[in-house]
């Protein structure tokens, strides 16, 4: 719970910092000079959905021509329990969110500048193509799996280069259905990579029989 509450800070004082914008600073006198901190070498985890044998399913976004790209959560300082989740398009690094839906469950989508969107699948190496849902929520957090034709929920996790595990989920800092606006589209939650929850440790997904696509 301690990683989620961290995590609900830091998303809240960015959001924040954002909203009120820069502020001019006036130069002070005998102002003490700081010394420059090293710059943090960015890494890079994998995302992956995991099956229940613990082979590892690949997650990508795709566009509206069935263009897939990859998907990534980008750390960019020491704390690994707080992670953003991208996805990688033409050299830019899309925000990936959950949005608001009147679907059983929430869509995920990858989203550019100008609004369009790129939908988020695991595809196994056979070519089967799982939409990649949030499927409930856990009080700020919503829990977010791949779901196949049959109805069979996979966990969606990030992977460090030394092989650490975070849980990709969607975070909530308000108690609305809609998040926030970005680029025109309604924000349920925020996708990161974090530490699981105690919430999450005892989580069962219902079993639902799919009856077609989701939208």
């Amino acid at each position: 719970m301690r990683s989620i509450t961290s995590g609900l800070l830091i998303l809240g004082s960015m959001l924040l910092f954002v909203s009120c914008g820069d502020t001019p600073k006036e130069p002070k006198e005998n102002e003490t000079e700081v010394e420059e901190v090293p710059s943090f070498e960015e890494i890079i985890w994998n995302v992956k959905a995991i099956h229940p044998d613990g082979q590892t399913i690949n997650v990508k976004a795709f566009d509206e021509l069935g263009n897939p790209y990859d998907i990534k959560a980008i750390q960019n300082s020491d704390q690994d329990s707080f992670l953003d989740v991208r996805a990688l398009v033409e050299g830019k690094k899309l925000p990936v969110k959950m949005l608001v839906s009147d679907d059983l469950f929430a869509p995920v989508k990858a989203i550019d500048q100008g609004g369009s969107t790129y939908t988020v699948r695991a595809i196994t190496d056979e070519g089967e193509e799982m939409d990649v849902k949030g499927i409930e929520r856990i009080g700020s957090i919503v829990i977010m799996r791949a779901v196949s034709e049959a109805g069979d929920y996979y966990a969606i996790k990030a992977i460090s280069p030394e092989g650490k595990l975070n849980d990709i989920k969607g975070i909530k800092i308000n108690a609305a259905d809609r998040e926030m606006s970005l680029h025109g589209l309604s924000v349920h939650a925020h996708i990161k990579a974090m530490h699981q929850s105690p919430e999450e440790e005892n989580f069962k997904a219902p079993k639902i029989k799919r009856r077609g696509p989701y939208k």
